[in-house]
């Protein structure tokens, strides 16, 4: 579950699969932008492990923002061909290094049916990650009896990256996440039918996933459903036929709208769930075991994450599909 890396230290990775459009970097941008807000009193912090990340997410959190406001209302953030990597450190507040990085590929949808050096990068991330999550387009799926949900979302071929990586050796983690659900979860019987047709349309990927057998060391792999709302103020409209294709459109849900993210901390809080199950089971050297009986150094760090763990949803629509150990509270 975890590598060692000489510069990043102890690295846990996480591989963002999804169509294009679906919503991945902006997830990725407003888990980030909300997670200090989040965090309440446990001694985490998440911090950006590379001036390259840094920049990036500051330049998505504006246009973020501004689509918030209605300045434009067919999309967020533009996907982009490239397979990209976003480093962060999590750790206790203050401490240097941060006992862990977590390492998040964003995979452009294009690739699920393509090949080429692109999707090798992309094949190779799905091999060593121990956390997958699956992006999807909600009014894809919810809109028009999911007439364009095979189309946008290919939850077949999604299924093919997330077999890939349940074949490596390794507990895995399969989060799904629907995107652009303002419109679905402003009830608690939307946010319910939501995950209705979560579970009917990828039946077969998670019936796989509980399937899988049991090593000696316990369950393979465990599934969680977490809608998010990216954005919070724009709520999807209808479908716009265009020359290039079907567009969604979306629509302030009030007037004076602006950027308010919900529930962004959940897919986090589920991850960091099973971490800290996988990290207190990890392998140590003797060097590690007797630092941590001098020190008990890495106490404060899983303290933090049993803490922040503990406000995971399991109502309306928020569901735990795929039971496994590392879910449960350590």
């Amino acid at each position: 579950m975890f590598t060692r890396d000489e510069k990043l230290g102890r690295v846990m990775d996480v591989t963002m699969l999804g169509p294009r459009g679906a919503g991945k970097t902006s997830l990725l941008v407003s888990l980030y932008d909300q997670f200090q807000d989040v965090v309440g009193a446990t001694a985490l912090e998440l911090s950006t492990s590379d001036h390259a990340t840094r920049t990036t997410l500051q330049g998505y959190r504006q246009e973020l923002r501004q689509f918030a406001q209605g300045v434009q209302r067919q999309k967020g953030i533009e996907g982009n061909a490239d397979v990209r990597e976003y480093l962060f450190g999590l750790g206790s507040r203050g401490k240097r290094p941060p006992q862990l990085t977590l390492r998040f590929t964003d995979s452009p949808g294009s690739l699920l049916a393509e090949t080429g050096p692109m999707r090798d990068l992309l094949d190779a991330a799905v091999s060593r990650s121990a956390v997958l999550f699956v992006a999807i387009d909600s009014p894809a799926l919810m809109e028009r009896d999911g007439r364009y949900n095979d189309e946008v979302n290919q939850p077949e071929l999604v299924m093919e990256f997330v077999r890939d990586a349940l074949a490596a050796q390794g507990r895995r983690l399969v989060v799904f996440v629907p995107l652009k659900c303002e419109k679905y979860v402003a009830t608690a019987a939307g946010a319910r039918e939501l995950g209705d047709q979560v579970k009917k349309r990828y039946a077969s990927l998670i019936s796989y996933i509980s399937s899988l057998p049991a090593g000696l060391d316990g369950a393979k792999a465990g599934s969680v459903l977490t809608p998010v709302q990216t954005i919070g103020s724009m709520r999807f409209s209808r479908f716009e036929t265009r020359a290039d294709g079907v567009r969604e459109v979306f629509r302030l849900s009030q007037i004076g709208g602006s950027y308010a993210p919900r529930d962004t901390d959940q897919p986090l809080r589920w991850m960091l769930r099973f971490v800290v199950n996988a990290y207190s089971h990890r392998p140590k050297t003797f060097g590690e075991w007797f630092v941590t009986w001098w020190n008990n150094a890495d106490l404060p760090f899983t303290q933090g994450l049993r803490q922040f763990g503990v406000e995971c949803k399991e109502h309306d629509g928020f569901e735990v599909l795929v039971r496994h150990p590392y879910l449960e509270l350590p």
